[in-house]
């Protein structure tokens, strides 16, 4: 570059300006040679909002359901497999054997999968602008926190709807580990592992003591041999979102006003 020969100035103005318009620092420890923690928060998370099916991959028809939201357009057989060559040609394990994992899982994208295609993106192709078009589109911030919609983090009727409990319930089934109809506190941090905060909301209290390990399926009580809500006759003041006067004796029965009823073995 050259300002005196007008030598790659275009380039050198055009490297400036991404280099402020797609910071690195945000995306990648340059120190570790990998993604960032926040930044693997988010995609992770990513990777579950488009997980439709729950079953922990991503298939072609999800893989494609991305594509759509974020670039308007349709993935082609041969993106498809451009994506998973360059999955699959990614050393995820950053050099260390016995971090290895699979990046593709019967023709399905794991989250180590998903995850290198932005490694790759980043390091090996300098395309720092396709990871920040998903972030920034799917509601990230330049810090990497996620921006929650007023309409939502300030709804005036708090209480969930069948879709909310159907999803909760999805979630419920997809990280209860080992089958048994509860969620351990191992569970319940992989779940809120992918939040700019990773841990759950109801912070250091831990999950143990405010639900003393109650944890059980979701079931769905039939509404003429559901018990009474607690909270049934206590009207309802839509200014808060919550009844003004009386508040349930334990976390369980503000769930089971919702229709989802957590029960101890």
């Amino acid at each position: 570059c050259s300002a005196k020969n007008l030598l790659n100035i275009d380039e050198a103005f055009l490297k400036s300006q991404q280099s402020v318009l797609y910071p690195i620092s945000p995306l990648y420890d340059l120190n570790t040679g990998r993604l960032s923690a926040a930044c693997s928060r988010a995609f992770t998370r990513i990777f579950r909002v488009f997980d439709m099916d729950r079953d922990g991959l991503l298939s072609d028809a999800e893989l494609n359901a991305f594509q759509q939201k974020i670039w308007g357009v349709s993935l082609t057989e041969k993106d498809f497999t451009g994506w998973k060559k360059m999955a699959t040609q990614h050393d995820s394990s950053g050099g260390n054997e016995a971090e290895e994992v699979d990046v593709i899982c019967d023709g399905k994208f794991t989250v180590a999968g998903f995850l290198a295609i932005f490694d790759v993106l980043i390091t090996g192709q300098n395309r720092l602008e396709v990871p920040w078009k998903v972030l920034r589109t799917l509601g990230y911030d330049d810090e990497l926190n996620l921006n929650i919609p007023a309409s939502i983090s300030r709804a005036d009727d708090c209480r969930l709807a069948s879709s909310d409990i159907d999803f909760l319930t999805s979630i419920f089934l997809q990280f209860d580990s080992d089958g048994d109809g509860t969620l351990s506190s191992s569970n319940i941090h992989s779940i809120f592992s992918v939040l700019s905060t990773p841990h759950p909301p109801w912070g250091e209290r831990g999950t143990s003591v405010l639900f003393q390990d109650c944890f059980s399926l979701p079931c769905i009580g039939d509404e003429e041999t559901r018990p009474a809500s607690p909270m049934a006759d206590v009207p309802f003041d839509p200014a808060i979102g919550s009844p003004p006067t009386s508040h349930p004796s334990s976390p369980s029965s503000i769930i089971s006003a919702s229709g989802v009823t957590i029960s101890s073995s």
